[in-house]
């Protein structure tokens, strides 16, 4: 993929983030959230390069990986609150 189709999945995966997961995802990224915030407004990162791809692969990632977590703990929840 290039870089502006990176950008687009970015957007997309982002756009649907809970409140304070995009914290989460700098934190986890090693990056800072002003940073994280003007790559996923586009306003930072625009040479496609493979460390910027690798970047911006890494963010999405990290999204969706804190997703599966987020679901993976509701359905936890679930479980042993409806077992009661």
């Amino acid at each position: 993929m290039n870089l502006e189709d990176l950008r687009h999945e970015l957007r997309i995966v982002s756009d649907i983030a809970r409140y304070g997961v995009h914290q989460k995802v700098a934190d986890r990224c090693e990056i800072n959230r002003e940073y994280l915030w003007q790559i996923r407004k586009g306003k930072n990162v625009f040479v496609d390069s493979v460390e910027n791809r690798k970047l911006l692969q890494k963010i999405i990632n990290t999204y969706r990986s804190i997703d599966r977590e987020y679901l993976r703990d509701l359905e936890e929840y679930e479980k042993q609150n409806l077992s009661l």
